[in-house]
């Protein structure tokens, strides 16, 4: 299941099942009803010796595959835009289950909107000389609402992203009136300034 950058794994729970590489399209139909609300998760355990690792995710939201402004930068700092929902920072990893979560209801956005991108980066990553390699059990998740937040993907970044400090996920893509994820892996050594930057434009 290697892609370019890392490996996606899927739960095989009855859900989506199969090997992803960049570029993959997977349609998030089931027995053609689209999904309506999805959420996408960070985990990671705490790191009881040495410095405390800080995983952040953020959505950005495209107007006709562009960034307009960072008011569609959805994140720690600024936690709700047109139907997406950040859970807030969690700096350490302490707690069961999800650590930060950005809930997506697909059905509301605004017309103009076609894409979503799901990033991840490592806080404060310079000085404190970290990678997603510093973190313990770390891995990134897509959940089904419509299903009681069931478990669809899964990307493990202790192992498989360990070099890179922020990623690129995937895009949810609106084509015609259902969405797709298409996955990018994409890793990179760079803040969630500089990523943002890098992606104003989706294509």
């Amino acid at each position: 299941m290697a892609i370019d950058l890392g490996t996606l794994q899927t739960q095989n729970n009855g859900g989506f099942v199969m090997n992803l590489e960049k570029g993959f399209v997977m349609n998030l139909e089931k027995a053609g009803k689209g999904l309506k609300n999805i959420t996408f998760a960070a985990s990671w355990d705490p790191v009881f010796a040495g410095k405390k690792v800080d995983i952040d995710i953020s959505a950005f939201i495209y107007h006709n595959d562009t960034l307009q402004s960072l008011d569609d930068v959805v994140w720690y700092k600024h936690t709700a835009a047109q139907t997406l929902q950040h859970s807030g920072d969690n700096r350490d990893g302490e707690g069961e289950g999800d650590d930060e979560k950005i809930s997506i209801k697909l059905d509301g956005l605004t017309p103009d909107v076609n894409r979503i991108r799901l990033v991840a980066t490592i806080y404060d990553f310079k000085d404190r000389g970290q990678n997603f390699g510093s973190a313990k059990n770390a891995f990134l998740t897509l959940h089904n609402d419509d299903e009681n937040g069931k478990e669809e993907m899964r990307i493990n970044l202790t192992g498989d992203y360990s070099m890179f400090v922020g990623i690129a996920v995937g895009d949810l893509v609106k084509k015609e009136n259902s969405w797709q994820f298409v996955s990018i892996a994409e890793g990179y050594a760079d803040d969630l300034n500089v990523i943002v930057n890098k992606n104003i434009n989706a294509k």
